[in-house]
Formats: C-alpha cells, structure tokens, sequence
C-alpha cells in the first residue's frame, strides 16, 4: 500500500505561475505524508528530480536536498518515502522518451541509500519500481529489480494507454530468480 505525492516536486521556468507551483507543492507534500500517517498508509512515492544543466553528482546532491524536508516529517509520522524510477522527453525531438534520473536500477539504489545515508533515515527511505517506465527507457522489468537488490520492495504496475489513462495490468516473474 503506498500513495503518490504530487508530481512533479519542482517546475523548472521563469513565469509567475511556476513560481507559485514551486512555493505551494512542497507544503503540499507535506501535507500528504501527514494525510499518509492519518490514514495508516506506511508508503508514499515522492519523485526524483532531475534538475536541467546538472551533472550526476550536482543532481543526486540536489535531490537529497530535495528529500530532505520530505523525509524529516516522514520520520515524525511513521511513513517511508519511496524514490521511483523515471523516464524524460528528449529535448530536440518532441514525444521521444528517453532515460532520466533514477531511469536504471543502479542510479535508483544510489540515489535511495544516499537520501537515507545523508538523512539518517534508512527505515524512512526505500524504492519504488515501477515496471512500465522500465518498458519506456527500453530496460528490463526483472534486471531493474535485480539491480535495485530489492525484490520485496513495494512495485507499482501500470499500462499507460493513449487517453492517458491508468490500468493495472498483470505482469508475471519469477520471483525465486530475482
């Protein structure tokens, strides 16, 4: 059982609206990690994100910065925060997809024990594999998980069709495998 905070964390642009976007959404986070506690939800997804002009390590070291309100009132409220695997849009040709931050199972585990490691926070923070943006960057389901060395962590499992819409879809592994 998990929830999804709103997405995404950040809006990156120079417009009174980003701008407001930006000021309300972390205080909405917020709000529904403490929601998660209320509800005895144990699991809520929180984006990564990927911050345009940065390196690697520029990126996760934002992104731990990022988390970490985040994760300090996850730890007040009893609830793990969940860093998912993502894809992005390649910048020159509209509607290709392309991989983005935490898109491999390697960058997702980096980027999670780093957020628990620097946060002090290792029984708040875990994964989220979501197995149809595996599909998206042109990744393996079952590789993403191994990669993660985390097969018992929570798997969201969704068919994106055309209207945008979400269904859950049925995908089999062999767990003993993984």
């Amino acid at each position: 059982n998990q929830a999804h905070a709103r997405l995404p964390g950040i809006r990156f642009g120079n417009t009174p609206e980003f701008e407001e976007y930006n000021e309300k959404t972390p205080k909405e986070i917020i709000q529904s990690i403490r929601i998660c506690e209320q509800l005895g939800i144990p699991q809520i997804v929180i984006h990564p994100i990927a911050f345009p002009g940065a390196t690697k390590e520029e990126n996760l070291a934002r992104n731990v910065e990022h988390y970490r309100p985040f994760v300090k009132v996850a730890k007040e409220c009893g609830v793990r925060v969940l860093v998912e695997n993502m894809w992005g849009h390649h910048r020159d040709l509209p509607g290709r997809i392309v991989e983005n931050v935490c898109s491999n199972g390697r960058e997702l585990a980096l980027y999670s024990d780093t957020i628990a490691d620097v946060l002090d926070a290792k029984d708040n923070v875990g994964v989220l594999v979501d197995v149809g943006h595996t599909g998206l960057v042109g990744l393996r389901a079952d590789d993403m998980i191994r990669e993660v060395h985390a097969p018992d962590e929570c798997t969201e499992v969704f068919a994106r069709l055309a209207e945008g819409k979400k269904f859950p879809i049925v995908v089999q592994f062999d767990w003993s495998k993984l």
